[in-house]
């Protein structure tokens, strides 16, 4: 265990790798660099500052012990892959003051299953891809989140839901608060296991492939305010609902709604 009582900047991969540690007290700290508890298995929790300002990339990265995390009100960064790669991490709430989220902050986070973005997220970084040389891989905030159940969006400052945020996880029910006006390219992509967008949710912009092959997903999607959809926005949603009401939709693009037999 450790207790850092008036440390205010945890330095770079300080803890790195300490396989036996379990518990964390940062009751000043108002900066963790990049790594700075990455790989630490046996970790279960973390004490945060009042006061936290920033978390770099990979601060807490492969803590598979973690099994919920609470950011504080204050926050006004968190880096890439905070989180990735925690799989015993169950719960998590990320608030902040006008935060802005790097991209794959829970990416492979597969025992996720309950998530609320506060009020204070401003904005999450698109999502990326690397190809290997039989597969690509794709890197979103939720992506591979395989056991992940719900996601409540309490922030109305998010406008946009970038590429790959849920692709492949398995996500059933995300609520927003509103504010979303663009939905990236194969934001929700295969997510199999998606019943229902709920709150307020009206973009204006739909990216390709956005809800590709979202078997169980039903109606609920407020197409009132939408002027741009990209193909295969809904193919395969064999259970979305209609009725198409989409008053400013100049055209519907190839392969939109394929296999919704609904």
């Amino acid at each position: 265990e450790i207790a850092l009582p008036k440390l205010v900047e945890v330095p770079s991969s300080a803890f790195n790798g300490c396989a036996a540690l379990t518990s964390v007290s940062l009751p000043v700290a108002e900066t963790i660099r990049s790594s700075a508890f990455s790989s630490c298995a046996a970790m279960k929790s973390v004490t945060f500052s009042s006061n936290l300002k920033t978390v770099e990339s990979s601060a807490f990265g492969n803590c598979v012990g973690l099994q919920a995390i609470e950011f504080p009100g204050s926050l006004k960064t968190l880096g890439d892959s905070v989180l990735s790669g925690c799989t015993g991490l169950k719960r998590a709430v990320v608030d902040g003051d006008n935060l802005a989220i790097g991209g794959s902050l829970f990416f492979r986070c597969a025992g996720l299953e309950t998530v609320v973005l506060g009020p204070g997220v401003a904005s999450i970084a698109e999502g990326w891809y690397s190809s290997g040389a039989w597969s690509s891989t794709y890197y979103g905030t939720f992506s591979y989140c395989t056991g992940l159940q719900s996601v409540d969006i309490q922030t109305t400052m998010l406008a946009y839901i970038p590429k790959y945020m849920f692709y492949e996880s398995g996500v059933k029910t995300v609520k927003f608060a509103g504010g979303v006006s663009r939905v990236g390219d194969s934001a929700f992509y295969r997510c199999e296991s998606l019943e229902s967008i709920e709150g307020e949710f009206a973009p204006s912009v739909i990216g390709s492939l956005s809800f590709y092959d979202c078997k169980v997903l039903r109606g609920a999607i407020d197409f009132s305010n939408l002027t741009q959809m990209s193909g295969s926005a809904f193919y395969g949603c064999a259970a979305l609902e209609g009725p198409l009401d989409a008053p400013l939709l100049g055209s519907i693009p190839s392969w939109a709604f394929y296999q919704c037999l609904a």
